[in-house]
């Protein structure tokens, strides 16, 4: 899935680019960030540098799926969940946020372990479990708000990421951030993306209704610190609007643009006992054909008591 030309050479083509035209660089990156103020200052090169997935099929196999943290505490209904995404023989799996509960590296050492036949072909957007420790967050309290963000990027490795294929765009976007930096992320990533192509934006946290964080309630941090009404001018040039935050079951619609409709769909599950399923996504050059695949847990997990 890496990019063929070496990642070290693409970096300084960037930089060449944007020294010959601006005589700066637009996007300040970030390295090795010692707090937080540091970490929220920009990018990480590898935010900036796009991912590409290589392959001469008609068509790809992506599976997304979201807020699976309650599975951390069954093992038979983890391992059917994973093995009912082997069974697609996916090309890519996406991972849309809330991996973990409270963002120990212990949830995140046994979240790897189950997928650890799946890694290489995974992609990620943070949730607003990964990015904190949620005890805290919840109560309004964020002294370890840089320890908290900085775990998620040592596992995962980017908070924003773009992956590019034969026939689509996809972006993964973190949605716990600032407007300003969403939108400037939107910004970057529309100058690597591939024209002509399906667009995809993939994020945890639902980007198209209008709840948003209330100063006044320390409680409502997990939602958006903006309105929808705000980001759209940035996302209007994408097709397919993705979330992986709980809905329950999946969820299908679209939502008015100028030009047209973004497809909407949530592909996240809920809580124990719910009904567990995947999406399916089968990604051709002009057809995109989404599945809901329901998991069928075993008898003698504890998913369903």
């Amino acid at each position: 899935m890496n990019n063929p030309i070496p990642k070290a050479i693409f970096i300084l083509l960037i930089l060449s680019v944007y020294s010959c035209t601006d005589n700066k660089n637009p996007y300040e990156y970030v390295d090795e960030p010692n707090n937080l103020e540091e970490l929220h200052k920009g990018f990480f090169i590898n935010e900036l540098t796009p991912d590409t997935f290589k392959h001469h099929d008609s068509s790809i196999i992506v599976v997304s799926t979201g807020h699976t943290y309650p599975l951390l505490n069954d093992k038979l209904a983890f391992n059917a969940f994973v093995s009912t995404i082997q069974n697609q023989n996916p090309d890519l799996v996406f991972i849309l946020g809330d991996m973990v509960y409270d963002n120990t590296q212990d949830e995140w050492n046994s979240f790897f372990n189950y997928f650890k036949g799946l890694k290489d072909k995974m992609y990620f957007a943070p949730g607003n479990h990964d990015l904190n420790f949620h005890y805290e967050r919840y109560n309004g309290i964020r002294d370890n708000q840089f320890i908290a963000e900085k775990r998620y990027v040592e596992n995962i490795g980017y908070r924003y990421k773009v992956l590019k294929s034969k026939f689509a765009n996809f972006v993964f976007i973190n949605m716990n951030d600032s407007l300003d930096r969403v939108v400037t992320y939107l910004d970057a990533a529309n100058g690597i993306m591939d024209k002509g192509k399906t667009n995809f934006f993939f994020s945890s946290q639902s980007a198209w209704h209008s709840s948003s964080q209330d100063p006044n309630n320390v409680q409502t941090w997990p939602l958006k610190s903006f309105t929808r009404k705000e980001l759209f001018p940035s996302i209007e040039h994408f097709d397919y609007m993705i979330h992986g935050d709980w809905n329950k079951k999946f969820y299908r619609g679209y939502w008015t643009k100028k030009n047209g409709e973004f497809h909407v769909m949530a592909v996240g599950n809920k809580r124990k006992g719910d009904s567990l399923f995947i999406t399916r996504m089968e990604i051709k050059k002009d057809t995109v054909i989404t599945t809901p695949i329901a998991v069928e847990v075993p008898e003698n997990s504890n998913w369903y008591k």
